[in-house]
């Protein structure tokens, strides 16, 4: 499949800012990545939120509250 030339430039910028998003948002803590999970929960006004952020503390090894 050969594209042209605007389709691979559209592509590539793509494929960078992917990039680009991932290695920025890996410069969170996973810890971090728990309190802000807990707080969208508690904005969504969903059950369990508490246990949630704790279980998820604990698979990335953060200390509880």
């Amino acid at each position: 499949m050969k594209l042209s030339r605007p389709a691979l430039a559209a592509l590539a910028a793509f494929v960078f800012g992917c990039s680009a998003f991932t290695t920025a948002s890996s410069a969170v803590s996973p810890c971090q990545v728990c309190y802000d999970l807990y707080n969208r929960c508690m904005q969504l006004g969903q059950l369990d939120c508490d246990y949630q952020r704790d279980d998820c503390l604990r698979r990335r090894n953060c200390p509880l509250q």
